[in-house]
């Protein structure tokens, strides 16, 4: 059981990190390899070269931890197609599906592309959005719209905003 824990806390990272995380797949991410990519806010996977899958049920195993995750990524009805075929899908499959959001040539190129244009984001205003779009999925749209609501007051109070705003308004 405190394997499964750790495993658990390791699969939930991202969960737990307020910096955008990105996945450059340039190969085959099966099983807990997809796990891993499926937690991160974005996947950038090569366009010929990549595969994913959750192959467990293969080996009378299940992806319970990751399940969590690629339910959120792709939806019920899709996971359970993936999960219970344990069929291994290429990138451009991946990609149609909403598990990958980039297919390009060159995954390291493209993901510190990515990564630098985040970087130019306010950091507040992202581990904020992060945060938000972590909970507000579980909650009722009643109950999220309230909490949404609150977050929208707490980021009109930081300096990112007072910032942000300042160079909107003098156009910079």
């Amino acid at each position: 059981m405190k394997r499964f824990k750790r495993a658990s806390r390791t699969f939930s990272f991202d969960l737990q990190f307020s910096k955008p995380v990105i996945a450059a797949v340039n190969g085959a991410a099966i099983a807990g390899g997809c796990g891993l990519a499926s937690v991160c806010d974005i996947i950038v996977a090569d366009e010929l070269n990549t595969k994913f899958g959750y192959s467990e049920v293969k080996i009378g195993f299940i992806p319970a931890i990751v399940s969590t995750f690629l339910i959120r990524r792709v939806g019920e009805g899709m996971a359970k197609q993936l999960l219970l075929s344990g069929d291994i899908i290429d990138g451009k499959q991946a990609y149609e599906i909403g598990f990958v959001n980039y297919l390009c040539s060159n995954v390291l190129e493209l993901s510190l592309d990515i990564a630098s244009k985040l970087k130019s984001n306010f950091q507040q205003s992202m581990e904020l959005t992060k945060e938000m779009i972590r909970r507000v999925s579980g909650l009722s749209v009643d109950d999220a719209v309230e909490y949404c609501i609150g977050l929208n007051t707490i980021s009109r109070t930081t300096d990112d905003f007072k910032k942000g705003l300042n160079n909107f308004l003098t156009k910079k």
